[in-house]
């Protein structure tokens, strides 16, 4: 063994780790490994000798908050996320400096359009193709309702070099129960482009409206480029039980539709 890295974790973040207290790997760069803890650290340690280069709070398991995922790097920015859309937090994507880890951006799911980096003009809604326009998220929260908006960023990200943007999916809306905060409840339940520099949103397509309860359908956005209609084509592809919606990258956006994975039975089937 060449050395072991354990740091001493708040003793209070698994009691508000949804869903145990996993954690999904780590990356390496610049001869660093990045890694975060349940209790919402990032760490870069020196990947020869295991020693911290240095460390960032990323959120606050008082208030709810939790880190599970592996940490995505483009360029010089380490890129995570934050869980909790259980517990009334508001999700995040943060950016961290490779180098010095200090923060670069962060750009929260639901808000306002200075908190989420939506530009009205420019941001692209997915769905209808047009730019979503000012206050795009806000105005579709009843009351300050966003302020607990849930869609956290706990999930797999895909990295696009050729167009410079970072995919990622936003869960859940915040509460569970969906009386609670009638509207579209943008932008949980979301695919989310943005470009790592600067964490500016591309484009945005919200894959279901007033989410009741909890979803993980969007937390595995893959990067593609397969052949659709005779030419090649990026797209993203979201596994959701057996069907592969896909939505295409360089159309800003734009679903391609959904495809079977299984197919249909063609016979009868005992229910056990």
């Amino acid at each position: 063994m060449a050395w072991k890295f354990a740091p001493e974790q708040d003793k209070f973040a698994p009691s508000v780790a949804c869903c145990d207290v996993v954690n999904r790997g780590l990356s390496y760069a610049d001869g660093k490994i990045l890694a975060t803890t349940l209790d919402t650290h990032v760490y870069a340690l020196d990947a020869k000798t295991g020693q911290v280069i240095w460390k960032v709070q990323n959120g606050d398991p008082e208030q709810g908050q939790t880190m599970t995922m592996a940490p995505l790097v483009v360029h010089d920015k380490v890129i995570v996320g934050i869980s909790g859309g259980e517990f009334g937090v508001r999700g995040f994507l943060t950016a961290y400096d490779l180098t010095t880890g200090k923060m670069a951006w962060r750009a929260y799911s639901v808000g306002s359009d200075e908190d989420i980096k939506f530009d009205g003009a420019k941001t692209i809604d997915g769905a209808t193709q047009a730019p979503v326009g000012k206050d795009s998220s806000v105005k579709t929260w009843q009351g300050d309702e966003w302020k607990l908006g849930g869609g956290t960023t706990w999930g797999w990200y895909s990295y696009d070099p050729t167009l410079n943007l970072v995919y990622y999916g936003t869960g859940n809306p915040g509460t569970w129960n969906p009386t609670q905060r009638p509207g579209d409840n943008k932008w949980s339940t979301t695919l989310i482009a943005r470009n790592p520099d600067t964490g500016v949103a591309a484009w945005a397509y919200q894959m279901t409206l007033t989410m009741p309860g909890i979803t993980t359908a969007l937390m595995r956005a893959s990067l593609r480029i397969v052949p659709l209609m005779a030419k090649p084509s990026r797209l993203l592809l979201i596994l959701i039980a057996t069907v592969l919606p896909t939505c295409s990258t360089g159309g800003m956006g734009s679903c391609c539709g959904p495809t079977n994975l299984i197919p249909p039975p063609t016979g009868p089937r005992r229910l056990i």
